[in-house]
């Protein structure tokens, strides 16, 4: 195994929704990996990233010069977050003030259950 300077190193820049958990568990990151997505990949870029910034965690360093981040296409990834963070309609014993009690009057109350209907209202308030 070669070690990196640490101006040589790179930081990995988890965005949500945009594959970040795959790619920084490939890596060797434990950012909710599955079994699926837990082994790290061989290779230079493995090796040469050694920190992550995700969350509440941020090892990165000043004097790093590179930074990796995982992008993708807006639209699809405002659509991913929509329904990912969609609680499920038929879940009992909902605890008022929860999060799941929280994100049901913004998706259900509001009548975003579906992406197409968040944007026909957005689009009629904005009018």
């Amino acid at each position: 195994d070669k070690t990196y300077p640490s101006n040589e190193q790179l930081c990995f820049v988890h965005v949500g929704k945009a594959g970040g958990s795959t790619i920084g568990c490939s890596l060797g990151f434990s950012l909710h990996c599955s079994s699926q997505n837990q082994t790290v990949s061989e290779g230079m870029l493995p090796t040469l990233t050694a920190h992550v910034f995700h969350r509440a965690i941020n090892d990165c360093v000043n004097d790093n010069r590179y930074y990796l981040f995982v992008v993708r296409d807006p639209l699809a990834r405002l659509t991913s977050a929509f329904y990912y963070e969609r609680p499920n309609i038929r879940e009992e014993g909902v605890v008022p003030g929860s999060w799941h009690s929280r994100r049901r009057r913004f998706y259900y109350d509001c009548g975003f259950y579906i992406m197409e209907q968040f944007a026909q209202k957005g689009l009629i308030y904005s009018q």
